[in-house]
C-alpha cells in the first residue's frame, strides 16, 4: 500500500514538473516575440526623440503624482515607475548599441505608447519566469 502511494506521488510530481517545463517554454516564446517587437519599434525611431519621449513621460507622471497626491498602496507608485523606466531605458540602450540605425527613421507617438506597454509586459513576464523557476 505504501509503495502504491509513493508511486502515485512520484507520478504527480513528474506531471507537475512537465507542466512547469511547458509553462516556461511558453513564457520564453512569448518573451522572445515581445522582445523582437520592441527591437523593431526602437530601431524605427530617432534615438534622441525616443529618449526624450521616455523622459517626458516620466516627468509628466511624476508631476501628476505630485499634483494629484500619492495614494497609499498605489500599484503604480514612484518606485515601480522608476523600475519600469529603468527597464525600458536599459532595453533601449542595448538595442541602440547593438543595431545599426536605418537611414529612414520617423518618430511616432503611437509606436512609443506600444513600446511602453510591451516593456511592461516583458518586465512582468520576466518576473513570472523567475517565479516559475522558483516553484
Amino acid at each position: 500500500m505504501l509503495e502504491k502511494s509513493v508511486l502515485q506521488n512520484e507520478m504527480v510530481r513528474m506531471n507537475m514538473e512537465e507542466d512547469r517545463k511547458k509553462a516556461i517554454a511558453s513564457l520564453l516564446k512569448d518573451m522572445e516575440s515581445i522582445a523582437d517587437r520592441m527591437r523593431e519599434l526602437i530601431v524605427k525611431m530617432p534615438p534622441h526623440d525616443l529618449l526624450g519621449y521616455i523622459y517626458a513621460q516620466h516627468m509628466m507622471k511624476t508631476m501628476g503624482n505630485q499634483i494629484g497626491g500619492e495614494k497609499q498602496g498605489q500599484e503604480d507608485g514612484p518606485d515601480d515607475m522608476v523600475n519600469e523606466n529603468q527597464f525600458l531605458l536599459a532595453y533601449v540602450q542595448a538595442v541602440l548599441a547593438s543595431d545599426a540605425a536605418p537611414a529612414d527613421m520617423e518618430f511616432n507617438e503611437a509606436l512609443c505608447a506600444e513600446l511602453f506597454e510591451l516593456s511592461r509586459k516583458l518586465r512582468a513576464q520576466s518576473h513570472a519566469l523567475c517565479y516559475v523557476h522558483l516553484c
